[in-house]
Parts: C-alpha cells; sequence; structure tokens
C-alpha cells in the first residue's frame, strides 16, 4: 500500500455509524462527524473521513436495497444524512415504504398530499379531519393520529406549532415520487425549496435568500413566504 492510499475503513466503524444514522432517523453532518471522531477514538482506531467512511458503508449495503443518502437542510442550510430506502428511485410509495401495512399505504398518501398540495405545511387536527371527511378514511381519529405519530417517529415528518411538515427525510426517500408535486429550485443552491422564500418567480431558502439581499436591493413587500414560515431571530 503507498502512502497515498486510504487507509482500509474499521468493519466496527461503519456498523456502529450505521447504527447510529439509523436510530437517529436523519442527522446534521457537523453531528455526524463528531459521532465519527467518538466511535473511532472508542475503538482505537485511526480517524476516518465521513465520506470515505459513507461511500463503504454504501458499497456494503447495496445489495439490501437501502443506503446513506444526504441533502440539505432547507431551514439551516446545512447537509443532512439519512437511511433510505434506494428503491425511492421509483414513483411509487409502496416500493419505498414497504415497512407499512397495504391497507395504509393509501392514507399516506392522503397525508402526504395534504400536507404538499398546502403549501407544504397542514395542521395535525384539520388534516386528521380532512382524512375523515374529504378522503372518507375508513379509520377513527386516534387511529389516523397513531399513524401520523408512527411517520414522525420514523423520521418523515415533523410537527412545528401543531403543523406537520416533510424532513430531509422524507424529500430523500421519496424524491422521485414528490416530483408529481412540480417542487421548485432554490435559484443560488438548485436544491428543492418547501421552506423558504419567494421574489417575483425566483424561490430560495432562507440563509440562501439572505445571501442574495446581500449584493440584490430588495423591497419586503416584493417577497412571499414558501411553507411553514420560520421564527427569524
Amino acid at each position: 500500500m503507498s502512502q497515498l492510499d486510504p487507509l482500509p475503513i474499521n468493519p466496527s466503524v461503519t456498523r456502529v455509524l450505521l447504527t447510529y444514522i439509523r436510530a437517529a432517523k436523519y442527522v446534521d453532518q457537523s453531528e455526524l462527524e463528531q459521532k465519527l471522531c467518538v466511535i473511532c477514538d472508542e475503538l482505537g482506531v485511526p480517524p476516518a473521513s465521513l465520506d470515505e467512511v459513507v461511500h463503504h458503508l454504501n458499497h456494503t449495503i447495496s445489495f439490501s436495497g437501502f443506503k446513506i443518502d444526504r441533502c440539505l437542510d432547507e431551514v439551516s442550510n446545512t447537509l443532512v444524512y439519512a437511511f433510505v430506502n434506494s428503491s425511492s428511485i421509483s414513483t411509487q410509495v409502496d416500493k419505498t415504504l414497504s415497512r407499512f401495512k397495504v391497507s395504509d399505504l393509501e392514507i399516506i398518501k392522503f397525508i402526504i398530499d395534504e400536507v404538499f398540495v398546502n403549501d407544504y405545511h397542514a395542521n395535525v387536527d384539520s388534516l386528521v379531519n380532512s382524512l375523515l371527511i374529504k378522503h372518507h378514511v375508513s379509520r377513527t381519529s386516534k387511529e389516523l393520529r397513531g399513524l401520523i405519530s408512527k411517520l414522525i417517529n420514523l423520521g418523515y415528518f415533523e410537527v412545528e406549532r401543531n403543523f406537520l411538515v416533510g424532513t430531509a427525510r422524507l424529500l430523500m426517500e421519496l424524491r422521485s415520487y414528490l416530483n408529481k408535486y412540480q417542487l421548485a429550485k432554490c435559484a443560488t443552491c438548485d436544491n428543492i425549496v418547501t421552506r423558504g422564500v419567494q421574489v417575483e418567480t425566483r424561490q430560495f431558502h432562507y440563509k440562501c435568500f439572505d445571501i442574495y439581499k446581500r449584493s440584490n436591493d430588495v423591497d419586503p413587500t416584493q417577497w412571499t413566504y414558501i411553507g411553514l414560515q420560520v421564527a427569524r431571530t
């Protein structure tokens, strides 16, 4: 092995990191890098590059139909990693969310629709009522709330101020399915925008918009918010 060749990845490192990512549902890059350092230190192995470990891990688990994917967090503008079903190249929810019962899948599609066609967020109480009245779902309110809670626990959605919003994991794992909503792309970073700002015909993530404003004079009356508004400090 030459001095330029990378050191082989310790299988214990990839195993522990994979366990951590799966448990975390989705995790910020800086947090994952810190966790990797702790893992290497505790195992008594040389420090490893996160990119190299993830690449090796994906090569190892590719046969299983899963992978570690990453995308930009729309609010923090940091990279986020998640363990996802790589069959997300399919446009069918049932091929990706195979962990759910067949009877749940149609309801999950309704939930996604209600969130994404209503400016990417939905009041939880109104959502449950819509499932019962508009979509005629044959479940009780308690059962529907239980299904929503399961989606939250698995990291596909989160609740802010009693509004259900999609997470980075949802955008990664159901990317192809979500294309039917003709999602906008950020004018600065070219990533999907479901939470941010629109100026005329251009969309931005919050922090991308902050950068844009530094060199462009933008009248506050000219922009509108996309998705659930983030409290700015």
